[in-house]
């Protein structure tokens, strides 16, 4: 029994360092551009783990439409790389005051086993158009307030979150086994006596 326990035991604690092996830093991507300039943003990602790992991007939202960007890199054991983003505002832009999105960062799990844990990351962008005419941002405002938003309260801008849930899980394990094995009384065999 103490065998299989220890093992468990060994089993999640591994599996800690697998799934924060990719952050990110804190905070949304945020800018202010006016019509007909383009901005510089810049994502920064980190890789925690001990091989080299391939990182995609991909970004999703409004501001997807007006943003460049590399699509893929390689992360080095330990080191930190900035994905440079190309927010570009035309300059027969007619839309939104403010234009959002998320980019993630994916890093695809190893297959060939039973499980393949891939980590995305998503951080927001966020973007204020300067320099519409003021219809346009009137119109804007009487939409915003007769709508109801999403808001998304996730947690991928918290490095090693998911590294603290699991290791409070593998405590809890810890501590229901210490419980269950105190409380377990020995069997005793009874058997017949030779003569």
């Amino acid at each position: 029994m103490n065998k299989k326990i220890i093992l468990l035991l060994i089993v999640l604690i591994l599996s800690v360092e697998s799934v924060s092996a990719l952050q990110q830093t804190v905070g949304d991507l945020k800018a202010n551009i006016t019509i007909g300039d383009s901005k510089l943003l810049q994502y920064k990602v980190y890789n925690e783990d001990n091989v080299s790992v391939s990182v995609s991007f991909s970004i999703e939202g409004i501001v997807s439409n007006y943003t460049s960007f590399t699509e893929k890199i390689v992360l080095e054991p330990n080191q930190y790389k900035i994905v440079n983003l190309t927010v570009s505002i035309p300059q027969e832009y007619d839309g939104k005051k403010y234009i959002n999105g998320t980019i993630y960062a994916l890093k695809e799990g190893l297959s060939g086993g039973q499980v393949q844990l891939n980590i995305r990351l998503g951080k927001r962008i966020k973007v204020n158009v300067e320099g519409l005419t003021d219809a346009s941002v009137i119109n804007e405002v009487s939409e915003r307030t007769f709508t109801n938003e999403l808001i998304d309260v996730t947690s991928t801008d918290k490095p090693g979150y998911n590294k603290y849930i699991i290791v409070i899980g593998v405590l809890l394990i810890i501590v229901y086994a210490v419980i269950k094995y105190r409380n377990k009384k020995p069997k005793l065999k009874w058997g017949k006596i030779n003569e």
